[in-house]
């Protein structure tokens, strides 16, 4: 399922503040300012070896398959050239991941988001709420929306997903080949 925000490319010349469609933004800009996650950041390898794991057992729910037993090198290897490029976000306190979101495409009229993980023992405490929307306040300084790849079998996500403000816009089939 693909889930994209509903914000256009408008800015209010007072504040250059981007609005919505519906003219929501100046609240949701608000609130970020209010809740902001001042921990929230663009990783550095000296996180990969916490998003290494988290991305890799986000691979095998979706897939069936462990990235870490078929390419271990391989994956580190892309794991690490996100890192590099500023494409994951983290917020990472006392040594664990409390949050990851991986930009795997960006153009000027979208930034597409996949891999986006709270902490287990994190959730429901509204920590993915304000760290996606505070990334997403960001992400919108340079692109028209944002896109969010889900499995639609995943229903706490999408329902997470639904509550922050995204809204179904289409579905596809991934295919796995040998």
């Amino acid at each position: 399922m693909i889930a994209q925000s509903s914000t256009a490319r408008q800015r209010n010349e007072e504040t250059h503040e981007r609005t919505d469609c519906n003219g929501h933004e100046r609240a949701i800009h608000a609130a970020v300012r209010e809740q902001e996650v001042t921990e929230l950041r663009v990783a550095t390898q000296d996180d990969l070896e916490l998003v290494v794991p988290v991305h890799a057992q986000m691979a095998y729910e979706e897939s069936g398959v462990n990235p870490l037993e078929v390419d271990a090198a391989g994956f580190r290897s892309r794991c690490a050239r996100r890192i590099a490029q500023g494409r994951v976000w983290v917020w990472v306190e006392d040594g664990r991941l409390i949050f990851k979101a991986d930009i795997i495409a960006e153009t000027p009229e979208c930034v597409y988001l996949e891999g986006i993980h709270v902490h287990p023992a994190e959730r429901s405490k509204g920590y993915g709420s304000r760290c996606l929307s505070q990334l997403a306040h960001n992400l919108l300084t340079r692109a028209d929306s944002i896109c969010l790849l889900v499995n639609e079998k995943n229903e706490k996500a999408r329902d997470f997903y639904l509550r922050a403000g995204y809204k179904l816009r289409s579905t596809y089939d991934t295919i796995y080949l040998n």
